[in-house]
């Protein structure tokens, strides 16, 4: 069967967050929707992963986006590179706002190649956030990567000698785990690879990519203890 592809601008908008109030009219207090480019039918492109609650009431969202987001029809310019705002890849998106539904902040994880950037998880608990998902550099450093506040590209990787290039200045797939404050600022980060043996045609191949079997599909839920060690 033929897949029938979506118009440039999504036309579906995923609602990012509601809230509702009681009220003796039952009315919604405030809602807000993002929009994104790229997808067809069988993508999740601007789609909730999770959301979460701080003990203030602070609301986190995390979940996916496609290329030239906007918030209500606001542009999101996380970026002053266009060319990382506007590329149709889905990418992740980790937004607070306050209990009025004001935006407070938000983070982006976006690269341009092949391999998207895809949420997994996201936990609030102790003064931290905790976040989880896919992503990468792949090809000959060709591509780049947005991570949270950082655009890497291939000449700030080349720039550095190849016994430095750490994650995730190193070409590879991986699933990432990130802790944030609060703020929205990024305490520590932890890149995981996994190796198989893949048998293509005569002999067996070592491959690598993320841990999470579900790759493109649904969310791995995680744990944070109260000393914040993490279960996946």
């Amino acid at each position: 069967m033929k897949k029938r592809h979506l118009p440039l601008f999504v036309a579906t908008l995923a609602t990012l967050f509601s809230f509702l109030t009681t009220s003796a009219q039952g009315e919604w207090k405030w809602a807000h929707y993002w929009t994104g480019n790229g997808g067809n039918y069988s993508e999740i492109f601007n789609n909730v992963t999770n959301t979460a609650f701080d003990e203030e009431g602070n609301i986190y969202v995390y979940g996916t986006m496609g290329g030239n987001v906007s918030l209500d029809g606001e542009m999101l310019m996380f970026s002053s590179n266009s060319d990382v705002i506007t590329t149709s890849k889905q990418s992740i998106l980790l937004a607070k706002l306050d209990t009025l539904g004001t935006m407070l902040w938000y983070k982006v994880i976006k690269c341009n190649s092949d391999y998207w950037s895809i949420p997994k998880w996201m936990a609030v608990k102790n003064d931290r956030i905790y976040i989880t998902g896919i992503t990468g550099m792949w090809g000959d450093y060709n591509y780049w990567l947005y991570y949270i506040d950082t655009l890497i590209t291939k000449a700030d990787v080349l720039n550095l000698p190849e016994s430095e290039r750490k994650p995730p200045y190193k070409r590879s797939c991986w699933t990432f785990f990130s802790q944030l404050d609060l703020g929205g600022n990024r305490i520590e980060d932890h890149f995981v690879e996994t190796y198989t043996r893949e048998y293509y045609g005569y002999s067996h191949t070592r491959m690598v990519g993320p841990i999470s079997t579900d790759e493109y599909a649904y969310p791995t839920p995680m744990h944070i203890d109260n000393e914040g060690n993490i279960y996946l």
